[in-house]
């Protein structure tokens, strides 16, 4: 099984090596992150902050239309996720999972630990798997049924 090329690119541009580089380039365009809408934000919460260790960052909107950022360590200035609610459409737009976005890509410490703590929280994780190279990963589902792939590298420093 071949690592996935957005596997490989989530571990360069989330490497210190890259971050330091890239910070210091004063780029005029940076990722955010990828923004998904969200039917339930606390049970998003839950997988995204209790489940994986992201931090709510902050909110912006009114109550009926909130986009909620998640990050990590590096705060707002990092790249991180975006869960958007709107309840301006009544009855409310069912959500409906394209065809064309495939998944979001963690790398993560620990594995095993995450599984865990994912399917404590009640949450649907495949088991672990040896991808290639000496990297594990698990496919996770969110509480709106995104798919989320969980890396972890048997080599140190990656």
């Amino acid at each position: 099984m071949k690592l996935p090329l957005t596997v490989f690119a989530l571990i360069i541009l989330a490497s210190p090596a890259y971050a330091d580089t890239a910070a210091s380039q004063n780029r005029a365009v940076g990722l955010l992150g990828p923004g998904l809408r969200v039917e339930n934000l606390e049970r998003e919460l839950s997988f995204y902050v209790d489940g994986l260790g992201m931090t709510k960052l902050m909110q912006m909107g009114s109550p009926q239309y909130r986009e909620t950022m998640l990050g990590f360590d590096g705060g707002l200035g990092q790249p991180g996720l975006i869960l958007i609610t709107d309840t301006t459409k009544s009855p409310p737009q069912p959500l409906q999972l394209g065809t064309a976005f495939d998944k979001l890509v963690f790398r993560v410490v620990g594995l095993d630990g995450v599984v865990a703590k994912l399917r404590k929280l009640g949450f649907v994780v495949s088991d672990i798997h040896n991808a290639a190279k000496g990297y594990q990963n698990a496919i996770a589902t969110d509480a709106q049924g995104y798919k989320v792939e969980l890396v972890e590298s048997a080599r140190k420093g990656n």
